[in-house]
């Protein structure tokens, strides 16, 4: 546990293991420069996370092993900035990593996570958190979202991620804010029904280009837009194969998009 401004310090090689409620692996307050790097991680109870940095800014978060039963891998709260989680593998019973609470300029990329419950996020963004970039992740996750965008958070870039969903419900992507890119990413979904990206009500602004996605099962949607405008969506390429319904490119109550170049190929 580090705290009040505790910087430049090196927690390396350690194997943590937590078993109550609100026992986190490694916790950081308030503390600058320190890296965390090739810890394994095992933590049990509720609200325990793997990692936790609260009100932290320029940490170093590499190549940890990091597993949790019923709580987030990494969580970043409260005006945390300019972070480097890279390299990390992560199981987690709920989301793998969390920013929230103006959670800015942060890089997570190449992390491994595999999520474990039934409505769990691979990576979720959430209040105003903006200008991160999510890059070259791997994400598997059940009935639930590759990568979840939501409530007010923009400009950021998520891109050459590869997200695998098998759950009843599983969405590649889902957001509900814009002003974000998306390009390069690779999604797969398996479940009964699938969405491949989804853009909610007021998804607005966003550019989605060069997109690789494969839905299957009863039901399946490529790009699914509802009740939001003026996105962008290039070069992007959709199959949806499907027992039922399968829907390439889906609007509902969507206006003023454009659509270029894009590839569909939906077959029942």
């Amino acid at each position: 546990y580090l705290e009040a401004v505790s910087e430049n310090n090196t927690i390396l090689s350690n194997t943590i293991f937590t078993l109550a409620a609100n026992s986190n692996g490694v916790h950081l307050t308030s503390s600058h420069k320190n890296n965390v790097t090739s810890n394994t991680i095992n933590t049990t109870g509720s609200s325990a996370y793997g990692i936790y940095i609260t009100s932290s800014n320029t940490n170093n978060v590499t190549s940890n092993t990091i597993t949790t039963t019923v709580a987030y891998g990494i969580y970043l709260q409260t005006n945390p900035s300019s972070h480097n989680i890279t390299s990390n593998n992560i199981t987690s019973g709920d989301i793998g990593i969390f920013l929230s609470s103006n959670a800015d300029s942060n890089i997570l990329s190449s992390n491994i996570i595999t999520t474990t419950g039934t409505d769990d996020y691979g990576i979720e963004l959430t209040t105003g958190s903006d200008n991160n970039a999510i890059t070259s992740n791997t994400i598997n996750t059940g009935s639930a979202a590759g990568i979840r965008i939501m409530s007010t958070s923009s400009s950021n870039n998520i891109t050459s991620n590869t997200i695998n969903t098998t759950g009843s419900n599983g969405y590649g992507i889902i957001t509900n804010t814009g002003n974000n890119i998306y390009t390069s990413n690779t999604i797969n979904t398996t479940g009964s029904t699938g969405y491949g990206i989804y853009l909610a009500t007021a998804a607005n602004s966003n550019n989605i280009t060069s997109n690789t996605i494969n839905t299957t099962g009863s039901t399946g949607y490529g790009i699914y837009l509802q009740t939001n405008n003026n996105n962008i969506l290039s070069s992007n390429t959709v199959t949806t194969s499907s027992a039922t319904n399968a829907y390439g490119l889906y609007l509902e109550n969507a206006d003023n998009n454009n659509f270029t170049n894009d590839k569909v190929n939906a077959t029942n």
